[in-house]
């Protein structure tokens, strides 16, 4: 009895899960078919999608190989032309800490050594170009303020210098960077030709730096002679136009003086014409008078009293 028992609840169960089995292939049919209708209604199909799928594999594709682009990049920016990375050179070394590096080069130098050793003394030398550009403009700036010359014409003239200035240091830049690969070019380098090569090097660096300083002084040194003749030259230009104001001042003020004496003649006298003809009169009388006193005398003369 219990054997049948138990077999009859085995069938059961196994029943109960081919049911529920059926009926989740049933769902899961019907939830797709939905799904296909809703893609289709929508507009969209299974080339769509598939095309949709070839795309975004083909943007992460793209995305991958710039990644791995940039990542080229920046190694190559980061790569010293000689070995190593910029990362073995970002250090400022003084001229001390330079001098001992190169002594403690063997016999035969390594190529990547003599690299980071021009590279600090092409430093060294960049920032006694950049201490010389600002001794100039020191000088330059008290030259402007004993001459009173205004700020924007010193902004002027500096930007002009500077300009140039730069120019030359770029030069001066590309020259020693050619004479250094010129100078790794050769097959073995030892350290009395290194040693040779380094006093070359500041060598060079100390007569440019020199004579683009001596260059630049004298530029602004004649620049501000320029200004100030000419602003010396419209000053007494100036000074020329005020003495000729001045002069017309005076001769006006004589002419209004004299005008004020004419009138005053005038009121006391009246006219010319009238003033004229009083003294007309007056030299009449006086002729008569004296006429007078001379024919009394005569006749007192010869006819004297009896």
């Amino acid at each position: 009895m219990l054997t049948k028992s138990g077999l009859k609840k085995c069938g059961v169960s196994g029943l109960t899960i081919a049911l529920l089995l059926v009926l989740l292939n049933v769902v899961l049919l019907v939830l797709n078919n939905t799904l296909i209708k809703l893609e289709l209604s929508a507009g969209g199909c299974p080339r769509k999608l598939a095309e949709k799928a070839q795309q975004t594999n083909n943007t992460n594709a793209q995305s991958c190989t710039q990644t791995d682009l940039t990542k080229k990049k920046t190694k190559e920016k980061n790569e010293i032309p000689i070995g190593g990375t910029k990362n073995d050179v970002t250090i400022y070394l003084s001229k001390k800490q330079i001098n001992k590096l190169v002594k403690s080069c063997s016999c035969i130098v390594n190529k990547k050594k003599i690299y980071s050793i021009y590279y600090y003394y092409l430093k060294c030398k960049i920032s006694c170009y950049l201490k010389m550009m600002s001794k100039i403009k020191k000088n330059f700036y008290k030259m402007c303020k004993q001459e009173e010359i205004p700020n924007d014409i010193y902004d002027l003239y500096w930007t002009e210098c500077k300009k140039k200035l730069f120019q030359h240091l770029r030069e001066m830049k590309s020259s020693s960077r050619w004479q250094t690969f010129t100078f790794l070019n050769k097959s073995v380098i030892t350290y009395s030709s290194l040693n040779i090569f380094l006093k070359n090097f500041e060598n060079i660096w100390n007569t440019n730096i020199d004579v683009y300083g001596c260059k630049a002084a004298k530029f602004l040194e004649k620049k501000v002679d320029d200004y100030v003749s000419l602003r010396d030259i419209e000053n007494s230009k100036k000074k020329k136009k005020k003495k000729k104001k001045k002069k017309m001042l005076q001769v006006a003020k004589k002419d209004i003086l004299r005008k004020e004496g004419k009138n005053n003649r005038e009121r006391r006298w009246g006219s010319p014409n009238n003033h004229q003809m009083y003294i007309y009169r007056k030299d009449i009388i006086m002729k008569n008078l004296f006429i007078y006193i001379y024919t009394g005398a005569l006749v007192f003369i010869i006819y004297p009293k009896r």
